[in-house]
């Protein structure tokens, strides 16, 4: 390496080992020179906003615990998004101990910023069991707030299962809610409670048939795991083929796997799984031979001549892990019912 370039490294290097010690030595300087702690903590919390000084402020207020919560709870309150931001993410780091910012974190669950909303629902989660305690503020969300709180409070319930059952009667009201997506959401909160699949293939069928609404691909991935968890209907299955031919091979695997669940005796899941076993994406390949294993001894009854063919090559595929997954798929194959 010439000459220049080993002197420019070390002297950038160098800079950066000074401005380091120089936030440690400011800091330092805090604590030494502010012996009333509410001044302390102040500067750290005002440390937070500057990003040279953001990591040693927190690992400070963090060690501080219950001393930093009423500082961080007054940061909550600013209308400084990205400091509410920050003060929610470091009173979920503590736990139980910030328990006195419940109040306040339930408040930033109302806020117009959906990022601040986030990280008050993960702060509380982390406080309280289970999340428990925000459930009267999203029940009041789905029944008051507008279509976005609706659908930051539905998403919010899902997180919590079983455990959000009290919020099941609101969640239903919103099936009814003008906005196509806060439907979904919530029929997707129901499903997460109560495990009933079928109460949200309504919801789910009426996106796809919407030409208005742009669907993800997460969200269709999503829409084909959950067409496999109801019970076999027939729009659901026509819905699972026409995924069977969707741009993202994502989608296509998880569809394969559901329609199967529903309609095995659909030819559609193998054709497409074994189609897949040559994708270009080694991830997708392992991911279908992963997914015949998974159907096992099933897929047998239409296990073509291509099928057999696809799994014979992909034995010596270039990627140890498909190699793996296939031997994997071929072993369950081959196992009596």
């Amino acid at each position: 390496m010439p000459q220049f370039c080993k002197t420019q490294f070390g002297l950038k290097s160098l800079l950066v080992l000074v401005a380091a010690c120089a936030g440690i030595c400011w800091l330092s300087v805090i604590s030494i020179k502010y012996h009333n702690k509410s001044s302390l903590e102040r500067r750290l919390i005002i440390a937070l906003r500057h990003r040279d000084t953001y990591e040693l402020a927190q690992m400070q207020l963090l060690q501080m615990g219950s001393v930093a919560v009423p500082a961080l709870i007054e940061e909550l309150r600013t209308d400084v998004s990205g400091a509410q931001f920050e003060a929610a993410l470091i009173l979920g780091q503590m736990g139980t101990t910030a328990s006195p910012a419940i109040p306040a974190l339930l408040e930033s669950l109302k806020d117009r910023n959906e990022h601040l909303r986030y990280a008050a629902f993960q702060a509380l989660q982390n406080i309280s069991p289970h999340g428990e305690v925000a459930i009267p503020t999203l029940i009041e969300l789905l029944d008051q707030g507008g279509d976005s709180m609706k659908l930051s409070a539905a998403a919010f319930l899902a997180r919590l299962g079983p455990n959000g059952k009290h919020a099941i009667r609101s969640l239903k009201c919103a099936l009814n809610n003008d906005s196509p997506v806060v439907r979904i959401r919530s029929a997707f909160a129901l499903f997460s409670i109560e495990g009933d699949a079928d109460s949200f293939v309504p919801a789910i069928l009426e996106m796809f048939h919407n030409p208005t609404i742009h669907l993800s691909g997460e969200f269709r991935e999503a829409a084909a795991v959950l067409l496999g968890s109801s019970s076999k209907n027939d729009d659901a299955i026509e819905q699972l083929k026409l995924l069977h031919t969707d741009t993202d091979p994502n989608v296509r695997l998880s569809a394969a796997y559901s329609l199967w669940k529903i309609a095995p005796e659909s030819p559609e899941s193998i054709s497409t799984l074994t189609t897949l076993l040559r994708y270009e994406d080694p991830l997708i390949r392992k991911r279908a031979a992963l997914t015949i294993g998974l159907i096992g001894p099933g897929a047998k009854s239409q296990a073509s001549w291509a099928l057999s063919w696809a799994l014979e090559i992909a034995e010596n595929d270039g990627d140890e892990a498909v190699r793996r997954a296939v031997a994997g798929a071929i072993e369950k194959l081959n196992r009596e019912d």
